[in-house]
């Protein structure tokens, strides 16, 4: 800010073709000791003062003010603050404890001398600053036809303008906030901070600004990849408008303002855009019917970025996809709050942490079906009501339906407050919530037509081998971190340089296609690593330990460069056929079964049942089916609860502590059996029971005494149901807390037998196979049963459990399995349809809460 400077302002903006002249000035001559309203050198913390060093007078000065200002003024001189000094201008703030003499309190202008010998002189806190007299040049009240003396000055070639000593100081204090502060003279700003019509290309390219003087020197070699939030965009450097925002330190504006600046926002995209307007219209109607009432919400009307980023979701998709609305919707905090889901919490959770009863909050599973889906009533194709026997409409759901849905809209959480967002300082109201594990609720939810959430989706057991080398395998980009974003690996690895799978660029002269494919190159020293969602086209072939893992979760590509594996949507069976006990990493507690199909465990191995051992990991966090942990125990067990590494202090050949700081299991050879509660309305609750293990040893969420979550399932027999509840006759026994419960065994059987018994029709098809498939292998043999559906069989004309049925209808394609499992009352002949559930009980995991939501 160099008279300079302000010059070159002048003259190129008055020699610029279009645009304002712009005016600016060094403000000189105000008077501190005639402004009534100028603030005290001696009041203390709440304002600054103005110091000029000067040639020292004369007179003697006061010691008590020497005293007090002279070793403030030479502290701040010193190394503490370098902005604080200006050329001869030093601006500083009393914090001395020692207090004005009470007779020189009020005391303004006066000088003092420094503990170096320096004078310096109490001046006018706006004096020598620059201010941007553009506006003062139209508004000031003696201007006239024949003169305007503000741009008088500019135009004699001055760049000082000096208040005029006839003037009241009042004057000065009552127009100086119509005009824009730059800072001191002699001073730096920096370019966001000028005034916007400062910020134009052609101002820019005057001076020789590019958008990289923005940005500090950094080392190349230290930069990553970070994400901002969802739907950013680049700050544009040129572009014009601010909006205030609600600040946990700074108000910027009234608040009458911020009611109104979102209306005023909303108003000229919508009323004045020229290009989209029915792009406008259909956000508008939309908005009408996914309906956010701002005094539903934390902070009412005064928030601005919130309620316009949830408006933005129905400008975004205003001709796209219905469910990709409903997605956004829901994981708005905006929403949350609205329909009171903000962090609802599942049964069990609340349970375990207060051993109160309650249940998840309805408010949401209701409305997303009365108010923004299928509505109360049952609809014909031409959108009259379906109607029963009786000529009356019938409804579309049930409130069984509704408690079911609740569970979905358990975990959800705001995300950490951040910068570049409007916050009060405690709670994020913009970018997409995310979903807190340890408060979902986890357990099957059956809704709409008696259907699983899940139904249709191929079983985790049935996962291909190493299907993250298969074509449509999915991995992200995480950068520098190998901190996974959808898996539940701790925060803590990532300090302790965590071991991943490491793809090596050779091996015995092989290539990994995976790394090549991760890293842009196959030179591992040209890596561009260009993509930040990789999606492999093709089958690729496994090289070194990539065929060794069931899964990878985050492979190391080139030096600490991270790629996340994202597995697909899959689920589980709610009781699987033969459990196996699962023990987590350095807990005695907190038991639970797990199928051992699944890859949900680790090993680890001891030289006997009650001999400490050792893990058999490939990297950190791996899991792995019980089959793979017993091959690489070989001849040594499984590791019972109590001997793995970092069980105890004295272990022997356990990794660093961090590596146990998680929720992960390792697998046993311990079988567990299986049980249920049954409700007085028929709905069920899982649990687990491991031989051998004490019951308080068993996880909340499957243990007799704390088990409080129950679903509905399909039962085979409701009469003989009502009368098992009525009666709890053994082998069922009645628990502490007064229900029924009963053993269970659990059957996998073939859907159907014979190729000649198949229904030509693909609705019977859907109708009564549940479980979903992965899409068949090549090998498998197709069998065209009709125009709408074919059969995928290993052999030629044989139906068996694994064969897949691909069956398509108006909603696409669908690959079934030929499998059916039922759960069955142990001593009875009642039975009912197993259910499935996405995340897994024994190994919960961010992304399948993720995939249940969709």
């Amino acid at each position: 800010l160099t008279p300079e400077f302000l010059r070159n302002i002048y003259e190129f903006t008055a020699n610029s073709s279009g645009g304002d002249t712009i005016y600016l000035y060094v403000i000189r001559g105000l008077r501190v000791d005639q402004d009534p309203m100028h603030p005290k050198p001696c009041e203390r913390y709440n304002y600054y003062s103005r110091w000029e060093c000067i040639v020292c007078p004369i007179v003697e000065l006061d010691d008590d003010l020497n005293s007090i200002f002279g070793s403030l003024l030479s502290w701040y001189e010193g190394d503490l603050d370098d902005d604080a000094k200006v050329g001869d201008i030093l601006d500083i703030w009393n914090w001395e404890d020692e207090e004005c003499p009470p007779d020189k309190y009020d005391m303004v202008g006066f000088t003092v001398k420094d503990l170096e010998g320096n004078c310096w002189k109490h001046i006018h806190q706006d004096e020598h600053s620059v201010y941007d007299f553009t506006y003062w040049t139209q508004a000031h009240p003696g201007n006239s036809e024949a003169r305007n003396p503000i741009t008088e000055f500019a135009i004699d070639g001055l760049t000082t303008l000096t208040f005029p000593s006839w003037h009241e100081m009042g004057r000065w204090n009552g127009n100086k906030y119509d005009l824009d502060f730059l800072g001191t003279v002699g001073g730096q700003v920096h370019y966001y901070d000028l005034p916007e019509r400062f910020r134009t290309p052609e101002i820019s390219s005057y001076f020789g600004f590019t958008l990289e003087d923005v940005v500090d020197d950094v080392d190349d070699n230290s930069l990553i990849m970070i994400c901002g939030s969802p739907y950013e965009i680049d700050n544009d450097p040129f572009a014009a408008g601010r909006m205030d925002a609600i600040n946990p330190i700074y108000d910027f504006a009234e608040y009458n303002d911020l009611l109104l600046q979102k209306r005023v926002v909303w108003t000229e995209i919508v009323l004045m855009s020229k290009n989209d307007q029915l792009r406008q219209r259909m956000a508008w109607a939309l908005s009408q019917i996914l309906v956010v009432t701002p005094d539903a919400i934390t902070n009412e009307e005064y928030v601005t970025e919130a309620l316009v980023t949830y408006y933005d979701i129905f400008v975004r998709h205003a001709f796209g996809n219905y469910l990709d609305i409903l997605k956004e919707v829901s994981y708005s905090p905006v929403m949350a709050e609205m329909l009171t889901y903000f962090q609802s919490m599942s049964t069990a959770y609340v349970w375990y942490e207060s051993s109160n009863l309650e249940y998840a909050d309805e408010n949401y599973a209701r409305e997303i079906m009365q108010l923004f889906s299928i509505g109360l009533y049952l609809l014909n194709s031409d959108g009259s009501q379906v109607l029963d026997e009786a000529d009356q409409p019938i409804r579309a759901y049930t409130n069984d339906d509704i408690v079911e849905y609740a569970r979905v809209w358990t975990g959800f959480d705001s995300q950490p407050v951040r910068g570049n967002i409007e916050s009060d300082g405690y709670f994020n109201q913009v970018d997409p919530m995310k979903i807190r594990l340890e408060t979902r609720d986890v357990f099957p939810k059956m809704g709409l037509n008696r259907t699983y959430i899940g139904d249709g989706y191929p079983l985790c057991s049935d996962l291909p081998e190493r299907h993250f080398l298969q074509q449509g395998a999915i991995y992200r980009f995480l950068g520098s971190s190998s901190t996974p974003t959808l898996l539940n690996d701790p925060q803590s690895w990532d300090e302790a340089n965590a071991q991943r799978l490491k793809l090596q660029p050779s091996n015995d002269g092989t290539s990994s296609s995976l790394f090549s494919i991760l890293c842009g190159s196959s030179d591992p020293t040209s890596c561009t690593y260009d993509k930040s969602t990789v999606v492999l086209d093709s089958n690729l072939v496994c090289v070194g330990k990539e065929c060794e893992v069931d899964i990878v979760r985050v492979v190391e590509v080139g030096e600490r460069i991270f790629y996340e594996y994202t597995q697909p949507p899959c689920v589980h069976f709610a009781f699987p056929k033969t459990p196996k006990l699962v023990v987590r990493r350095g807990e005695w507690w907190h038991l639970s079964c797990a199928d051992p199909r699944t890859t949900v465990a680790s090993a680890a191995c001891c030289p006997d049942e009650y001999e400490y051992g050792e893990w058999m990991d490939l990297y950190w966090g791996e899991r792995t089916t019980l089959a793979t942990a017993q091959k690489r125990c070989g001849s040594r067990d499984l590791c019972q609860r109590g001997y793995a590494p970092c069980e105890y202090d004295n272990t022997t050949n356990a990794p660093e502590e961090s590596y146990c700081d998680n929720s992960g299991q390792f697998w046993t050879n311990t079988d567990c059996s299986l049980r249920v509660k049954i409700s007085d309305d028929a709905k069920v609750a899982i649990l687990h029971l491991p031989n051998g293990i004490e019951p308080e040893a068993i996880s909340h969420l499957v243990s007799e005494a704390d088990t409080k979550t129950f679903f509905r399932v399909d039962w085979s027999d409701t009469v003989a149901v009502e009368n098992l509840i009525t009666n709890c006759e053994a082998p069922c026994a009645t628990t502490s807390d007064g229900f029924c419960m009963c053993g269970v065994s659990v059957t996998e059987d073939q859907a159907y037998q014979e190729m000649s018994t198949l229904p030509s029709s693909e609705e019977e098809i859907l109708r009564s196979l549940r479980v979903g498939s992965f899409r068949p292998s090549g090998s498998m043999i197709s069998n065209q049963i009709s125009n709408s559906y074919f059969v995928h069989t290993q052999t030629a004309g044989v139906l068996e459990s694994d064969s897949v049925f691909e069956v398509r209808d108006h909603t696409g394609v669908h690959y079934l399995k030929n499998l059916k499992s039922e759960v069955q009352i142990v001593g009875t002949s009642i039975s009912f349809r197993n259910a499935v559930h996405f995340i897994s009980i024994a190994d919960p995991e961010l992304r399948d809460a993720q995939y249940e939501t969709d």
